[in-house]
């Protein structure tokens, strides 16, 4: 099981903060900051949550005390909160190798509080375009930052471009699959950008709430 050196070094490594950590777990800091001290025993269940968080997100447990980071090519999240993981993916990539997330075949009448809520952190560190179904007028962000798909060639399967990484869902929309590939997401990204030139960019929007 994971220990606190571990966790202190896996999290460093990470470029993560003890709020960081805490906040990708559920956990307060104090918390935090007793495992990492190894001040007290610690919950099992508690032990398992940041050894996921760290796992999730790219890093490795070695025998003895040792962490390396997993040079991983493929992730897929699933269970009924994949895409949750899959944002927490997009805030930790980004905030590490800052630029742009560029979503396609995006629905944001699907999009429940939760959702709305990781998007707003990623929103802080990052700009966000998106590209929608013609004619869809629920959009929860600034008109500036959406541009219209032709409804032929639009699917509701989403596609994220971030970092050196590309998303897709799997399986009607119950799984999302990374592949970390730094020239597979540049090509994605000039595409986007290609289409991002020639498509129109919505004139109103019908949600009842916005954001900025």
């Amino acid at each position: 099981m994971i220990t606190g050196n571990q966790c202190s070094m896996g999290r460093t490594l990470m470029g993560w903060t003890q709020a960081d950590l805490a906040d990708a777990v559920g956990l307060s800091i104090d918390t935090i900051k007793k495992f990492e001290n190894n001040r007290g025993a610690i919950k099992e269940d508690t032990l398992n949550s940041i050894y996921q968080a760290l796992s999730d997100n790219g890093i490795e447990f070695l025998k003895g005390e040792g962490i390396r980071r997993r040079q991983d090519t493929l992730t897929v999240y699933d269970g009924d909160d994949f895409y949750l993981k899959l944002l927490d993916d997009i805030y930790y990539t980004l905030k590490e190798k800052k630029g742009e997330l560029l979503y396609m075949f995006v629905d944001n009448s699907l999009s429940p509080p939760e959702v709305i809520k990781s998007e707003a952190r990623i929103r802080k560190i990052a700009n966000v375009r998106s590209m929608v179904r013609e004619g869809d007028t629920y959009l929860l962000y600034p008109l500036k930052e959406y541009r219209f798909i032709p409804g032929q060639h639009y699917m509701n399967y989403n596609v994220v471009i971030f970092g050196d990484k590309v998303a897709t869902m799997l399986d009607n929309n119950t799984k999302a699959m990374v592949v970390r590939d730094r020239n597979g997401a540049e090509v994605m990204r000039n595409i986007f950008n290609q289409l991002w030139n020639i498509y129109e960019t919505p004139t109103k929007t019908t949600a009842p709430e916005t954001y900025e």
